[in-house]
């Protein structure tokens, strides 16, 4: 996503959410409602003072956020509460690879780190680029991917991808159905998921009940949630 003008004119012209989840996006004054973030600078665990991104994990809505304070990942990983009576907690999550190429022990470090944060809320929304998949564990004949999203599960969140169509569950063109992008909300909120789809381009739009739930995830870069009902809190 990071500044790309056509990104942010999607996100805002079309999708026209209450809020979105980014990432490998830029903070830039003059946009339309609120953002909370940073970027990643130089704290890439792959590549050290190396790295030096620009972007990093964005929670964009248009109603004021208040920052929830996380353990630090630098820009990987960002949670604000919306100030909008019903709004759920929300989390813009990118998981960075190491230099083995592997993403299910960064994953599993967030989610320990996070835990604290799934208790503490019963509606709250996460999505991003997790660069994982159960396609990986049939690929190479494990489980490690499979036990990692049971394991967020079983914190009390609901996995909406398992709602995709057969045959439109992949986020990139090719012949591995892989979707690295995913989205969960508490397992309150789960009645209110009545369909998925793929969106535009990269990611998945997630039908609910009275609301409705996008989410864009790798190089767009975002998941976005559209709220009926929701007002400014006081």
């Amino acid at each position: 996503m990071a500044n790309r003008k056509g990104a942010w004119d999607y996100l805002f012209d079309v999708i026209q959410p209450d809020h979105a989840l980014l990432q490998e996006a830029q903070v830039r004054p003059g946009r339309p409602g609120f953002t909370k973030g940073r970027s990643i600078g130089k704290g890439s665990t792959k590549y050290g003072e190396g790295g030096r991104y620009a972007w990093g994990s964005v929670v964009w809505s248009r109603y004021e956020l208040e920052e929830v304070e996380l353990p630090s990942y630098q820009g990987w990983v960002v949670a604000a509460q919306p100030l909008a009576d019903a709004a759920p907690l929300l989390l813009s999550v990118h998981v960075e690879l190491d230099r083995a190429g592997r993403s299910i022990p960064m994953l599993h470090r967030i989610i320990s780190d996070l835990t604290p944060t799934f208790e503490r809320t019963s509606r709250l929304v996460l999505g991003g680029d997790l660069n994982a998949d159960v396609a990986f564990d049939t690929k190479y004949g494990t489980r490690r991917h499979a036990i990692v999203f049971e394991r967020i599960e079983d914190l009390g969140l609901w996995h909406c991808n398992r709602l995709l169509p057969p045959g439109r569950r992949q986020t990139f063109k090719g012949p591995e159905p892989v979707m690295d992008d995913h989205l969960f909300v508490s397992r309150r909120m789960m009645d209110d998921v009545v369909g998925v789809e793929r969106g535009h381009g990269e990611g998945l739009r997630c039908r609910c009940a009275g609301r409705v739930v996008r989410s864009w995830s790798g190089h767009w870069g975002l998941a976005a949630v559209s709220g009926e009902g929701y007002k400014e809190s006081d």
